[in-house]
């Protein structure tokens, strides 16, 4: 499910909240931030996170964030705050909800994509197979 925005909006602060269900025996979940129809490229994911088997979180297919834990059968809720400057952008993911916890900041390159967000996406690619359900997808800009 991809979520594009009605406007390109440019640097700022971005937030999205959403609810998730990550059913047992679904392969890895993913939660990305894309250029939009408008970017050069268009629908390019600049930053990524991945909901794993092991019920932890990477970012951006990195081992070594690897974050958290977040609960299968069970809904739990996901925020990330996303700081977009001429110099730099930052994240802060953060999980919460029964059997959720943990946060991460990270550092996105590269800048140039960063700056043309335009949407988000929800997906479970190849070679996952399952599903995920995520509702109450909210996003917002200071």
């Amino acid at each position: 499910m991809t979520c594009t925005f009605s406007k390109f909006l440019g640097n700022g602060s971005y937030s999205l909240t959403a609810s998730l269900f990550i059913p047992s025996g679904s392969g890895l979940a993913t939660v990305s931030f894309d250029t939009g129809p408008q970017g050069a490229p268009p629908y390019i994911d600049f930053l990524h996170f991945d909901f794993m088997q092991n019920n932890t979180v990477r970012i951006n297919d990195d081992g070594n964030t690897a974050f958290g834990t977040f609960p299968r059968d069970q809904v739990f809720s996901i925020t990330v705050s996303l700081n977009i400057a001429a110099s730099n952008t930052t994240a802060h993911m953060q999980l919460f909800g029964p059997g959720a916890a943990g946060s991460a900041d990270y550092n996105v390159t590269p800048l140039v994509l960063a700056q043309q967000l335009g949407a988000v996406k929800f997906w479970m690619g190849y070679p996952w197979t399952g599903s995920f359900k995520v509702t109450n997808i909210v996003v917002t800009k200071k």
